[in-house]
């Protein structure tokens, strides 16, 4: 029998389960509850982040209804579900990862100079489309103290798993 180069009964990484696990339950859990009014925030502020695609036709032609923030909080709660379901198990099966020593796998192959610099390109676009005049880190720079600094983490880390990920560690 012939040896693949990942074996199926490879552990996964539990630093990215750990990770994506704590999100997961940070989302579901403040949509579900909607805990300090964390779903009303994010509905509103993902209505008013798509307003522009419903001034295309048809959305255009579509009238608004007055009830339509309380429908997309119901509809973001349905959505929550899952993850607040899903994100406290993905946590701890990251962490009994992590203590069974199975921290990160091995890198994958090396991506060819082109595509790596491509990626990077790709990742640095989309933290300039971010910080754009009126992009969503800009308005949060703006607001100043822990957004500000959020919001350059934020950046930073998105840059930086471009450049890890297309050259390596």
């Amino acid at each position: 029998m012939v040896a693949s180069g990942t074996a199926a009964h490879e552990a996964a990484p539990g630093l990215f389960l750990l990770v994506w696990g704590l999100f997961a339950s940070v989302i579901g859990l403040g949509l579900v509850t909607n805990f300090r009014g964390f779903l009303d925030g994010f509905t509103r502020d993902a209505y008013e982040s798509s307003a522009w695609l419903r001034r295309i036709p048809p959305w255009k032609w579509i009238r608004q209804r007055p009830d339509e923030l309380a429908r997309r909080a119901r509809l973001n709660r349905l959505i929550g579900i899952p993850f607040a379901v899903a994100g406290p198990i993905v946590t701890v099966v990251g962490v009994v990862q992590i203590l069974r020593g199975h921290f990160s796998v091995p890198r994958g192959p090396e991506l060819p100079l082109p595509f790596a610099l491509a990626f990077i390109a790709v990742s640095v676009l989309g933290m300039a489309q971010c910080w754009r005049p009126r992009g969503y880190f800009r308005q949060a720079a703006r607001q100043g103290s822990w957004k500000r600094t959020a919001a350059i983490i934020a950046s930073a880390g998105a840059v930086s798993f471009g450049v890890f990920t297309a050259l390596g560690p």
